[in-house]
């Protein structure tokens, strides 16, 4: 491998090690979100190095501190890598496992329905190579009763993995600074959920601030829109969805998830900023609770000097479906795995 090439290699392993040099936007993740992938053209530093000879236009070759970027590495990222950095972030998903369903799984024995002829010529050559007779004949048919093997069938369990994850975001004014850390959190859990639920998850958007509604997800990482906050709105959206009454939503039409045949995640993202009565929104919060998989509440912490929190009233609520994390507003790795972590991670 020549000098350029070995750099390459050394400096990709560095990045590797040091993603935050890779400077994801949301826009990549939703890409990978989508099935797609992105690359990051990173500029690879030489050595100072010293020059001797002449200069391109003729003159004197002069001593060269080099230092100066000289090539660019180009460094693809998929789904696949994402999670790979999920692994070195030692995130280990806790996933319910709440439905089971049956699938029939073919077997083969002596007493059954259907003869099975391949296992039958099987059983028939094991039986002529143990007594000698194929060493004696060579290949010949010659099937007895005891070598007759049949199909048989029975129900197999298996998990059943389905899942609809329901992600909703404070869009008020006092959110503009934190909003990339909280997309950039909210589509990690996107790829970990696809992950273990091969790929069968639906996802929901909605969006709140003085009222709450469901959007595209292109819209739903668009920049803020304005208002004051109120969450109670955005929580009676996740409840007409469970029970399947209307609600407002700039797609058209309104949906019935079955969470009674699936798992449910709810994931709410703010600052905890809150204009509702105290208590409202967690008395809507716990008539949900039995309805859903899991509710995270993602608050980062960029309050006003003397607003109430609303994480307080959330630490209030006594369930194992409910997880919370306090997370910084700087939209690094660090910070990134941490909110993971706490929404995420293993209990034990």
């Amino acid at each position: 491998m020549s000098d350029l090439g070995d750099s390459e290699e050394k400096y990709k392993k560095k990045v590797d090690e040091e993603d935050d040099d890779l400077d994801l936007s949301v826009e990549d993740l939703v890409d990978i979100v989508n099935g797609g992938a992105v690359s990051r053209h990173i500029p690879l530093k030489s050595n100072p190095r010293i020059v001797y000879g002449t200069d391109e236009d003729g003159s004197e070759g002069t001593g060269d501190q080099g230092g100066d970027s000289r090539a660019d590495i180009v460094f693809g990222i998929d789904r696949k890598y994402i999670l790979s950095q999920q692994n070195k972030w030692k995130l280990k998903f806790t996933k319910p496992n709440r439905f089971r369903s049956t699938q029939m799984e073919f077997l083969v024995s002596e007493n059954g329905l259907q003869e099975n002829e391949e296992e039958t010529l099987e059983a028939m050559l094991d039986r002529q190579n143990q007594t000698g007779e194929f060493k004696k004949k060579g290949f010949h048919i010659d099937v007895k009763e005891e070598d007759i093997r049949y199909d048989i069938v029975r129900d197999k369990p298996i998990p059943y993995k389905k899942a609809t994850f329901i992600l909703m975001r404070d869009v008020s004014p006092s959110m503009d600074e934190v909003t990339k850390m909280a997309d950039m959190v909210a589509l990690h859990i996107i790829l970990r959920l696809q992950e273990e639920y091969k790929e069968n998850v639906t996802r929901c958007y909605i969006v709140h601030s003085s009222g709450a509604e469901e959007v595209s997800e292109r819209d739903f990482f668009k920049d803020v829109y304005g208002g004051g906050t109120s969450f109670l709105d955005a929580y009676k959206t996740v409840s007409a969805m469970l029970s399947g009454t209307p609600y407002k939503s700039l797609l058209g039409y309104n949906r019935k998830i079955s969470w009674a045949d699936e798992d449910v995640y709810v994931m709410h993202i703010t600052d905890g900023e809150n204009l509702d009565p105290e208590g409202s929104v967690v008395e809507e919060i716990k008539s949900m609770l039995p309805k859903i998989t899991r509710l995270m509440y993602m608050q980062i912490n960029e309050n006003r000097d003397g607003w109430p929190k609303f994480i307080n009233e959330i630490k209030q609520i006594d369930s194992t479906k409910l997880r919370y994390t306090e997370a910084k507003k700087e939209a690094t790795n660090v910070n990134i795995a941490k909110a993971l972590s706490d929404l995420l991670g293993d209990t034990e």
